[in-house]
């Protein structure tokens, strides 16, 4: 079996180890993770775009748009009940 060399790194691997396929799977978010809250920064980011799509896709203005966000976000947050209290 032949070995393929690594780029930069100097060392071997046998044919069929490694490569991009092995890469995507570690990258797989885990059966848990599919069912958790985004987090506070992906949320906002999130409500940002949409504000700024509806309003046109300006080119100025990201600030107001990331600032409206997270007072959305946050006051979604504080009304939504604790997991352990619903």
């Amino acid at each position: 079996m032949a070995a393929k060399r690594s780029r930069g790194a100097g060392t071997t691997k046998p044919d069929g180890a490694g490569g991009a396929g092995d890469d995507a799977t570690t990258l797989a978010p885990k059966p848990d993770e599919k069912n958790r809250t985004p987090s506070l920064y992906v949320q906002i980011a999130d409500r940002a775009y949409y504000i700024w799509l509806d309003k046109g896709m300006p080119n100025v203005g990201a600030m107001d748009f990331w600032f409206q966000a997270e007072a959305e976000v946050l006051r979604e947050r504080r009304e939504q009940p604790l997991p352990h209290q619903a």
